[in-house]
């Protein structure tokens, strides 16, 4: 199962990978990969815009973005 993890892993980080040119990388590891944005004037700093981690029985894709704009779905 394992090796299915790094697979569903591998396929979400090269999703959110292809933003990076846009976003601020946080975390890149072999079971985590996270994006911020950049500065935000409006909140005065930076906001976290989404992750794919490895977990012990299931891979986790947080993409905040969904949350702020729910028409995105």
């Amino acid at each position: 199962m394992a090796t299915d993890f790094a697979a569903v892993f591998t396929q979400l980080r090269g999703l959110l990978s292809s933003l990076e040119s846009n976003l601020i990388v946080k975390a890149d590891s072999l079971i985590g990969y996270s994006l911020d944005t950049p500065y935000s004037e409006e909140y005065k700093k930076s906001l976290f815009f989404a992750a794919v981690n490895i977990n012990k029985n299931y891979v986790s894709y947080h993409l905040m973005p969904v949350y702020m704009f729910p028409e995105l779905l």
